[in-house]
């Protein structure tokens, strides 16, 4: 408290140390040692703020007499003094007013900093992703092009982004690059495998980025045959060759291939998926020749504006470029269409609207605290009432008057702004580890000159939403009102308590309607049908280098692992499959159904599996059978699908001995059986059309485990590797989890969601609780003598207590009503976010329409019991 004391001094007034010299900083510690020797905690906070408020008036003072010495006045134009006098005085006063009523003042601070506090929790992480520049030169120029095909957004082939580059005269420069490409790196004590992209040579200038070291691609870097070559990621540079300064130059192992690093990219650059490191697009493996399909969809661009010019220009350009496209190669681009985005919106995507549901609800929060605090002013100035009236008599102005009380509720909202920071710095981490990885810039949350603006925004604010009507009501009261009663003014004061008071209970209402919402939601999701049995299963993925395995090596490797995994003992059964359910991710392919209309194609989940696939995963088949090991090794073309895929296809049955073509080209696979359908993007969305083929007829370079274990399955972790790499020492074993961690993660947006809205909720709760209580305590106190007079006259204490009870019950109705209608206004706002259940669900609305009733009964309870013990003859003496 000591160093906060001395600087506060040197803040608030250099002229102060200058003329007290090392004299102050003695007389501020030897003050605090004297004044807080043997107290407790609370009363030396109490000390703290009365030593603070001193430290301002010796400010003033200081300041008061060198503007003397200037020769001005205080009241002299020139000298600006009076103002500043008169604010410092006003808060002064009120942090000793503060001081006085520590419980009070307490409550309040701690009300109104977890306000703020989680507000600014919150657009902490809404200025990152949706405010705070991106981390690229003029990124405000940076656009996301896409291209859509029936209505359904794709990504580009290299043929048709090498016309769009020629014909396109609004951007400066356009790169496109393919992303989420897996490289294992070789070399040290364990296999790594790093997520990267392979870019074409404009990458990184149309990105405007400049490397940390070493260089970025040229255009020769990006030749059939030229040299290959990477860039790698400030982040894997540091951790996993130490910062090493000399790596530029040197070659690193990546999927058994020497890549020559040329640089180091910035830790800022986050484009497309948080890659490691980037690759030329031409030298990557099967790089050049897939260019050449111009059906072939794979690469994501982003394009840079020209100089001058606007977004709606561009966008009627890529309209006229659209139709170009599609008249020139119709088999490709009919019905398609280039569209345009701003980069930031297209990585936020659909973030925008949970950080807009967030931060409705902390702004809420926020005004459910300052309303509950307006309602303890009113009270604390109502005890105040005979010294405003003699202030008042004596001649103070109405506007002296209620700029006093507002500079005493900015004193507060000050102090509250201060711990509110603090808060915020907390939970940081907090932050950091309970939101989904979806979000790309969360590394970028933090304190910066946005946050503080919006944090003194709050601040002030705040001290406007629960200063000026105490004000309003404590100025405009008759200086006569201590005298005669006052039973106007305490009149109007108890029905602005009341309307405080159905003000916060509807927030709440409209709060914990919102969350309910979410919950059931989240519920619904816990207990949706994904279509297996993932609880014991463990998984991992392997992908294996195609410099060194050709498709016979590929499926050897796979076959050797899952022999020795099912052989070993450790797990009761281990599979493999190209894409985990609930994993996401597309891998789709149009297909045709033999003897159907040439024309008929529709489009299907392709997914390759080991025969034991279906068994691990407890996935039924339903008719035919499933895969066996002789059809493995026989490498026939058999295919399994699933339910979804049937009841479109085969509404009356027959989809068992048809034959199925996945892909053009491909060959013509027999259907053996029907097995279940299960979610491939989680519980939130419905099953799609699967054809389920052997790895063996169609291999791949990445497959993931399914390892079903009897105890836990991350105990064999170990095991795991060790037989992994008996078979191949360079392999990675990554991406380990479990299946029920997998699932988990695929809602995890939405239990992140729910919960911030269920603290927020809870804590609007207790504010509410709060205010009823507050409002039924200062009616029992204002109406003691009436009371006393009722219960003299013999009036029943059960009457009494009626009649405390009849008024809670009034007031807390009222805002539950007024609650509803808002909350049937505001669930709307996260009808998206809902699963399972309606944005007007009467189950949810009641439910909490009776637990937000029940509390402020709960809260009137005390209350109405002290009612019922006033004395009668105490009651009237004392009046």
């Amino acid at each position: 408290m000591i160093p906060l004391l001395r600087w506060l001094a040197r803040l608030l007034s250099p002229a102060l140390v200058r003329q007290m010299g090392p004299a102050l900083d003695g007389a501020i510690e030897e003050t605090w040692r004297c004044e807080t020797q043997g107290r407790g905690k609370a009363r030396q906070a109490q000390i703290a703020m009365l030593l603070i408020a001193d430290l301002l008036k010796q400010i003033v003072v200081t300041r008061r007499s060198t503007a003397f010495g200037r020769g001005l006045q205080p009241d002299s134009p020139l000298g600006g003094y009076e103002p500043m006098h008169t604010f410092l005085s006003d808060l002064t006063f009120g942090i000793r007013n503060l001081a006085r009523t520590p419980v009070p003042s307490l409550v309040m601070l701690t009300t109104l900093a977890l306000g703020i506090g989680g507000s600014t929790t919150v657009f902490t992480l809404f200025n990152a992703e949706l405010v705070s520049p991106l981390p690229y030169r003029e990124a405000e120029r940076l656009l996301s092009v896409t291209f859509e095909l029936d209505g359904s957004p794709r990504n580009f082939s290299g043929l048709n982004l090498d016309s769009l580059a020629e014909q396109a005269g609004s951007f400066e420069s356009i790169t496109g690059f393919d992303d989420r490409k897996l490289f294992n790196v070789t070399g040290g004590d364990e296999p790594v495998r790093l997520y990267g992209a392979a870019a074409d040579a404009t990458f990184f200038t149309t990105l405007g980025v400049e490397p940390i070291l070493g260089r970025t691609f040229l255009a020769s870097d990006d030749q059939p045959g030229a040299q290959r070559v990477v860039v790698l990621g400030e982040g894997i540079w540091r951790s996993l060759f130490a910062g090493d300064e000399d790596i530029v130059g040197r070659s690193v192992q990546l999927n058994g291939l020497a890549y020559a690093v040329i640089g180091i990219a910035p830790g800022t650059l986050k484009i497309p998926n948080r890659e490691q490191l980037w690759v030329a697009l031409a030298t990557h493996p099967y790089g050049d020749n897939r260019s050449q399909e111009r059906d072939n969809t794979y690469l994501e661009v982003v394009a840079r504006l020209a100089p001058g010019v606007r977004l709606g220009e561009a966008r009627a350009e890529m309209e006229a470029v659209s139709r170009r496209l599609a008249a020139a190669y119709p088999d490709a681009n009919a019905d398609s269409r280039v569209r345009l985005a701003p980069l930031r919106e297209s990585l936020v995507g659909s973030n925008r609207a949970l950080l807009a549901t967030l931060m409705g609800a902390v702004v809420a929060v926020l005004l459910i605290a300052c309303v509950n605090i307006a309602a303890l002013q009113v009270s604390r100035a109502a005890a105040r009432h005979k010294e405003l009236a003699v202030r008042l008599a004596l001649g103070a102005t109405r506007a002296r008057i209620a700029r006093q009380l507002l500079t005493e509720a900015l004193a507060l909202s000050a102090l509250a702004g201060i711990a509110g920071i603090g808060a915020a710095v907390w939970s940081r981490r907090i932050i950091l580890t309970a939101l989904p990885g979806q979000f790309p810039r969360l590394e970028h949350v933090g304190m910066d000159a946005t946050v503080l603006l919006f944090v003194a925004a709050a601040t002030l604010g705040s001290a406007i939403l629960f200063g000026v009507l105490p004000a309003l009501l404590v100025s405009a009261a008759s200086p006569l009102s201590s005298r005669i009663g006052g039973s106007a003014d305490q009149r109007t004061r108890s029905r602005v308590r009341k309307g405080l008071v159905v003000a916060q209970v509807a927030f709440a209402l409209a709060l914990l309607v919102n969350a309910g919402l979410l919950a059931r939601s989240v519920a619904h999701l816990a207990g949706v049908d994904n279509g297996f049995d993932g609880s014991g299963v463990l998984t991992a993925s392997l992908s294996v280098p195609e410099s060194r395995y050709d498709d016979d090596a590929t499926i050897a490797f796979f076959a050797e692992v899952l022999g020795r995994l099912n052989s070993t003992g450790t797990f009761d059964a281990a599979a493999a499959i190209n894409r985990l359910p609930v994993s996401g991710g597309t891998n789709i392919a149009t297909f045709s159904i033999e003897g159907r209309d040439a024309e008929y194609e529709a489009a299907s989940h392709v997914r390759m599996v080991s025969p034991e696939y279906f068994e691990t995963m407890s996935i039924p088949v339903r008719e035919g059978r499933g895969f066996t090991a002789g059809d493995f090794a026989a490498r026939q073309p058999l295919a399994i699908v699933d339910a979804e895929f049937a009841s479109r296809h085969w509404p009356d049955g027959g989809a068992v001995g048809a034959r199925v073509q996945p892909g053009r080209g491909a060959p013509w696979f027999r259907v053996i059986g029907v097995a279940g359908a299960t979610r491939h993007w989680g519980p939130r969305f419905d099953p799609e059309p699967t054809i389920y083929a052997l790895y063996s007829v169609v291999p791949e370079a990445t497959m993931m485990l399914a390892l079903r274990a009897a105890g836990d399955p991350l105990a064999q972790v170990a095991d795991l590797r060790r037989i992994v790499w008996s078979v191949d020492p360079e392999i990675p074993v990554e991406q380990i989890r479990t299946m029920d961690d997998a699932v988990a993660a695929s809602v995890i947006d939405s239990r992140a969601s729910a919960t911030v809205f269920g603290l927020f909720s809870a804590f609007a709760l207790l504010l509410a609780s709060l205010g009823v209580y507050g409002m039924l305590g200062q009616s029992v106190a204002r109406r003691t003598r009436e009371i006393g007079i009722r219960l003299a006259l013999g009036a029943d204490r059960r009457s009494v207590h009626r009649l405390i009870m009849r008024e809670c019950r009034q007031v807390s109705g009222v805002g539950v009503l007024v609650g509803l209608g808002v909350a049937l206004a505001t669930s709307r706002a996260i009808a998206a976010q809902l699963h399972g259940i309606e944005p007007f669900d009467p189950v949810t609305f009641v439910a909490i329409a009776l637990l937000l009733f029940a509390a402020a009964v709960l809260a009137a309870l005390i209350p109405a019991r002290r009612a019922t013990r006033i004395d009668p003859l105490r009651s009237l003496r004392a009046d």
